[in-house]
């Protein structure tokens, strides 16, 4: 598009007049600053979109904790800045706020009476951070499968309390990257793709975390070399998908796509024939790892074709 330059004061400066689209896109103001870079023999004009505080009260209903954390996640994750929960009862608020300590980056309580609770957002969130945080979510979810493997080749469970902290940050992560999205902090044409990929990324975390508390109620804990030398195929496998994401190679996607799939429909088939006892359900994890692993392939290629 082009337009008239307009002649500014007496200095010699000029100014332009900015699309309207992109003005109310942006939801600029009169007195809002704009950054203007030289990219060779143009201007880049680049402004981080303002938005209005959204505020909301609900009566939070359920006593249960999974549906708790579930409806405030959401609400996070919709760039809620101001939630005020009301008709809330002593237990509900003790789960408020371990909800909110494990899985609300930047959200604190600052106010609270005997039936209500205000939560606000006090750190908000930077697109700038994105890419940082989805390689974090990566790294934390390799130390899981590492933990965890150690787990299963030694037969007893060491390590589940790291693990659910591994999964709380990771999740914490996870809800940080989807609200950066609905606040409009991280933007750009394919963007439900990277939401494929975070919603894959929890998933797995979820697995590792619930394989690992299964493993810890058994009495004895025997796992069949066949099985150990599956799950370090896996782990093998998450370690490339990682690896080719972030090179933009889509060869090694490719290769993760197609050996996770034999792996569900080949390896874990096959061992769970002749399985038994807690040793299927274990199988059932290692088939529900290939099926995320192999399915985040799908949104990571969206993002990486050109």
């Amino acid at each position: 598009m082009k337009r008239k330059l307009i002649k500014q004061g007496g200095g010699g400066g000029m100014t332009v007049y900015l699309p309207k689209k992109w003005i109310d896109l942006k939801n600029l103001k009169p007195g809002n600053e704009i950054d203007i870079l030289e990219v060779g023999e143009g201007l880049l004009f680049s402004a981080e979109t303002i938005l209005d505080k959204k505020e909301i009260t609900i009566d939070l209903k359920s006593s249960e904790k999974k549906i708790i954390r579930t409806q405030l996640s959401d609400l996070y994750r919709l760039g809620y800045d101001k939630i005020k929960l009301v008709g809330v009862n002593k237990e509900q608020i003790e789960y408020v706020e371990t909800s909110v300590e494990e899985f609300l980056l930047g959200v604190e309580i600052t106010g609270k009476g005997t039936d209500y609770l205000i939560l606000e957002n006090v750190a908000e969130p930077s697109g700038k951070k994105q890419e940082t945080l989805v390689r974090r979510m990566f790294l934390l979810i390799k130390e899981t499968f590492e933990l965890v493997k150690l787990d299963l080749a030694e037969g007893q469970v060491n390590n589940l309390k790291r693990v659910e902290k591994l999964t709380s940050k990771v999740g914490q992560y996870n809800n940080f990257c989807r609200r950066n999205i609905s606040k409009k902090k991280f933007t750009e044409e394919r963007i439900n793709f990277h939401w494929g990929v975070y919603t894959y990324l929890i998933l797995i975390q979820s697995s590792l975390k619930h394989l690992c508390k299964f493993l810890a109620k058994q009495k004895s804990l025997v796992i069949s070399k066949e099985s150990l030398k599956l799950f370090n195929k896996l782990e093998s496998e998450f370690d490339l998908l990682y690896s080719s994401f972030f090179k933009k190679d889509l060869s090694g996607l490719e290769k993760v796509n197609n050996s996770c799939r034999k792996v569900l429909y080949g390896e874990v088939y096959s061992l769970l024939k002749k399985s038994k006892g807690e040793g299927t359900i274990v199988l059932y994890y290692f088939g529900e790892l290939s099926r995320l692993i192999y399915l985040t392939t799908s949104p990571m290629l969206g993002i990486l074709l050109e």
